[in-house]
């Protein structure tokens, strides 16, 4: 019998720590939401304003303009040990972990084909930055 009143009593003190926090209360911790970042056209001049090398990361690249059209890992990328033993400067793709693609639409916004698409790749290392970009233009021939 005094176990069974033992178990009802630290029950009731169980019982008693979880409960539902007040509704009012849930709505004060809730974190804020940001606003939806609308997707930026991709083009040379929302490269040049959005990508900061070394300190953009791709969760802002994601947000700016989706998924890539590829990610490629690059092959040749140096172990960490390598790099911090390297004193003189080493390019960009030598501490590049990714490979990001993007290609502009080929329509124009009045439904016309463009002559020329854009393409962009961003180079991400382990920490998910951007260290480095490259533009190239890719000539479309008219449709016939």
């Amino acid at each position: 019998m005094m176990k069974r009143v033992g178990l009802l009593v630290v029950g009731a003190l169980l019982g008693g720590c979880v409960h539902q926090a007040p509704v009012d209360m849930k709505s004060e911790v809730a974190p804020a939401t940001a606003p939806a970042l609308k997707k930026v056209e991709l083009s040379e001049a929302s490269i040049a304003e959005l990508i900061v090398k070394d300190k953009t990361t791709k969760e802002q690249v994601l947000a700016a303009y989706g998924s890539p059209v590829a990610v490629e890992p690059n092959k040749r990328q140096l172990s960490k040990e390598m790099l911090a033993t390297i004193k003189v400067p080493m390019p960009p793709i030598a501490r590049t972990k990714e490979f990001w693609t993007y290609n502009a639409p080929p329509f124009n916004s009045d439904g016309s084909m463009k002559s020329k698409i854009l393409s962009a790749m961003f180079f991400m290392d382990d920490n998910g930055v951007v260290v480095d970009y490259l533009t190239s233009y890719t000539h479309v021939a008219p449709p016939q």
